[in-house]
């Protein structure tokens, strides 16, 4: 066996040195390393010199290396990964030099608007020319709330409805003013897709598990330019969590008084280990049950006391999350939610679970996100589909009724959004969505012949088109933004058959050719957001708002709080021009203080009225109501809020709204018709504030919270209601909730909350009376 000198082997690599060296000739070296916010590598992330177009992508450790003969020169390196924001870093590069780049990539969040905010973002960012408010998911857990609308209380503005608290069978969830009774003018969107349902534009919050939540994103103001029809008061966005963990499993026990039990657990990981492609994927279910309370007034039990029962509830859902990514420019989602409930109405005569309620609600989507060339991409599919159905059973002057309202609801859609940066100063965004919403619902009788049908199809579609401006080293920002939204009704029906004795008055208001209306409305919106500097900014917006008819309003008729309701499928579109200015103030990065104030227009406002006219129901004579587009609102509002650290560990905050809205310019269409000029709107508190205080320790966190909601108007003659509270307004409240938790070990974790310690009890429109207060207790065991 041959030998090679150590002479030769040092001739040979100086040989293949002065080799390398030459092949280098002329070569600029960049080389460094990429990791998330975790300190975790990034494997695939693409690293490309914008102005010559060479490219590289970093290894398992995230570490990349490429060469340039570009020299002398400015260069652009930007880094991309799918699911985190887009990074980029200038620098000079001279000849036959070497460079490092190290870089933290931040998570990525693609609303259905083509606004970005990183997860780590403070949860009031200052850089964008909006309001806009981020409740994370450590606020989430800390919050003594039991819904994750109730735990919005922390932002001004916002107006939660949700007076039984886990025995609500419905919330509402308005903004800026907007109808505390009417979740329509709100958006609300599940990881950037649309969940208000067409039929009424509602949304079934019970099926939206806090535990599932990362967090939410509250866009305020007038967003119809980037989401379309429905968002005249703002948007609010609910991003889901994602796997961080290669395996994790958690399961969790809560127990609460009127034996309220349930339970959750959920299987969820991240198969990558050292892969290029991972997968994420999430499996969950959760039930819950409880005997519930006594909702009946004192009157009704004295009355009615063999036939009032506890309102029990009955919970379940299921959820299965997967997402892959395809390489380092592709990601692909798919999700799918199911949940049912029964909520039963505090009455049982003859059936055996008495009255009830129950939703029905199947959620799937599929999303793509994606890097083509200087583009990004992000299209989404969704189905929604809600079963609702309820079992009515009453005595009314002695006579037994027994009817059950069978409603099909489903909307499906579409939305692709693409994004670039065009020189250094623009971001363009342009996308379209489509969507359709039906409904097909009955009422069926049981105690007579009757059985009435509606039906109806809302067909929406929309383009926009925005420009993202930064200006003077991106202390001036400005938004502009238009979009194109078409609307049409069509295949309404309002049919009864085999009418009764009882229900002939509704004859009167059947229609079974209801002609097919068509709409366009354009929405644009311009913002500027000015930059004293990081800690103190300005801002100024204009934008139109439009909402088109809801089916239920179009072709049901029926009970409701205030009366009879009919249909009118004669309605058009609302609109809503509105200003606001903001405000914002960061003090040495411990506490901020903004205040915003905003004035908005509404035409042809849609609104439920008095036609002058009253039915005999066969238990009360109600006044007939028609929901029609009044001439004009006027809506204005100043919001304040505080928030910060007092000392370590101790946190607080505390926020204020006022709200003034006014019936302008209304035209009675009868002359039996009362003119509403000068009324307010109903369900919007005069006065809101809500305040909370944390305290984190050895012993355990204790988060306690309060909230006070001022009076409302209960009708839209602003006079007292006749039914059941005899007076103009709903009375002013304040709850006071708390919440004490505990870290033991590394696997579990233990929680108690009382929500409305004082006990504090008031009914609502229909005669319903609240839980009072409600102690809850959790246990959770996690394995990582």
């Amino acid at each position: 066996m041959k030998i090679i000198s150590k002479q030769k082997i040092f001739f040979l690599g100086f040989f293949l040195s002065c080799l390398f060296s030459l092949s280098l000739n002329g070569q600029n070296v960049i080389s460094g390393h990429f990791d998330g916010e975790d300190g975790k590598p990034l494997h695939g992330v693409n690293v490309l010199i914008v102005e010559t177009g060479e490219g590289t992508s970093t290894d398992r450790q995230g570490k990349f290396e490429l060469s340039t003969k570009a020299g002398n020169v400015q260069l652009t390196i930007r880094a991309s990964f799918v699911g985190f924001v887009t990074a980029s870093q200038a620098l000079f590069v001279e000849k036959d030099s070497e460079y490092k780049i190290d870089m933290t990539l931040l998570p990525l969040v693609i609303n259905v608007a083509p606004v970005e905010i990183s997860a780590k973002a403070e949860s009031r960012p200052l850089n964008v020319p909006m309001r806009i408010e981020i409740i994370g998911k450590k606020e989430i857990e800390a919050l003594p709330a039991l819904s994750i609308d109730q735990t919005m209380l922390s932002s001004p503005g916002v107006n939660v409805n949700r007076d039984f608290g886990i025995f609500s069978d419905r919330a509402v969830v308005s903004l800026r003013g907007q109808s505390g009774s009417d979740q329509s003018r709100t958006m609300v969107l599940v990881d950037g897709v649309p969940v208000n349902k067409s039929d009424g534009g509602s949304v079934n919050w019970n099926f939206i598990q806090p535990e599932m939540v990362e967090r939410v994103e509250i866009s305020k103001g007038p967003g119809s330019a980037k989401y379309g029809s429905g968002a005249m008061g703002g948007a609010i966005n609910i991003i889901t969590t994602r796997p961080t963990e290669a395996f994790n499993v958690e399961a969790e026990a809560e127990a609460g008084q009127w034996n309220t039990f349930g339970g959750r657990v959920r299987v969820s990981g991240n198969i990558s280990d050292s892969l290029r492609h991972p997968l994420w994927y999430s499996v969950s279910g959760m039930v819950r049950t409880s005997d519930g309370y006594i909702n009946q007034p004192e009157e009704t039990i004295l009355m009615y006391d063999s036939v009032v029962v506890p309102a029990f509830l009955q919970e379940q859902a299921a959820q299965v999350k997967l997402a892959w990514r395809i390489n380092e420019n592709h990601q692909v989602d798919l999700d799918a939610n199911l949940y049912n409930d029964k909520h039963g109405q505090g009455i049982r005569i003859y059936e055996d679970d008495g009255s009830w309620s129950s939703h029905q609600t199947w959620f799937a989507k599929a999303g793509y996100k994606g890097q083509m060339g200087k583009w990004s991409m992000d299209a989404k599919a969704y189905y929604l589909l809600e079963n609702y159905y309820k079992v009515n059973e009453y005595f009314s002057d002695g006579e037994y009724t027994l009817y059950d309202v069978d409603s099909k609801r489903n909307d499906l859609g579409g939305i692709l959004h693409l994004s670039r940066l065009v020189g250094e100063h623009h971001k363009m965004s342009l996308g379209g969505e489509v969507r359709q919403g039906r409904v097909d619902a009955s009422d069926i009788y049981y105690t007579a012949s009757d059985k009435i049908d509606n039906q109806g199809q809302m067909n929406l579609g929309g383009l926009f088109i925005m420009d993202e401006m930064s200006f003077l080293n991106n202390t001036l920002q400005i938004n502009a933004g238009l979009r194109l939204d078409a609307a049409q009704f069509s295949k309404g029906l309002y049919r009864i058959q085999d009418p009764s004795y009882s229900l002939e008055y509704m004859l009167n208001f059947q229609d079974t050719l209801m002609k097919d209306n068509a709409w366009l409305a354009v929405n644009p919106k311009l913002s500027v957001n000015y930059l004293f500097s990081p800690n103190l900014r300005t801002y100024l917006s204009a934008a139109r708002g439009f909402r088109a008819p809801v089916l239920d309003d179009m072709c049901r008729s029926g009970r409701s709080k205030n009366g009879f309701r009919v249909t009118n499928p004669n309605l058009s579109p609302e609109y809503l021009a509105s200003f606001e200015w903001g405000f914002d103030w960061r003090v040495k990065d411990r506490w901020h203080f903004g205040l915003s104030a905003f004035y908005s227009q509404g035409q042809d406002y849609m609104y439920a009225i008095s036609t002058g006219d009253s039915v005999n129901m066969g238990y009360i004579i109600s006044p007939v109501y028609k929901t029609q587009n009044i001439s004009g609102v006027n809506i204005s509002g100043i919001e304040a809020e505080l928030s910060g650290t007092i000392v370590k560990g101790v946190s607080f905050f505390a926020n204020y709204t006022r709200n003034f809205t006014e019936i302008t310019d209304f035209v009675p269409q009868t002359a039996a018709d009362p003119d509403l000029t000068g009324n307010h709107l109903t369900d919007v508190p005069d006065h809101q504030a809500n305040a909370g205080l944390g305290w984190q320790n050895e012993i355990a966190d204790i988060y306690i919270t309060g909230k006070y909601v001022g009076q409302r108007w209960i009708n839209d003659r602003n006079i007292p209601d006749v039914t059941y509270l005899l007076a103009p307004e709903y009375p002013a409240y304040f709850n006071l909730d708390l919440k004490i938790q505990k870290q033991i070990a590394h696997h579990w974790h233990v929680s108690l909350s009382i929500q409305n310690i004082f006990n504090e009890i008031h009914f609502n429109s229909r005669g319903y009376k609240t839980p009072g207060r409600f102690v809850m207790g959790k246990v959770r065991w996690g394995l990582r």
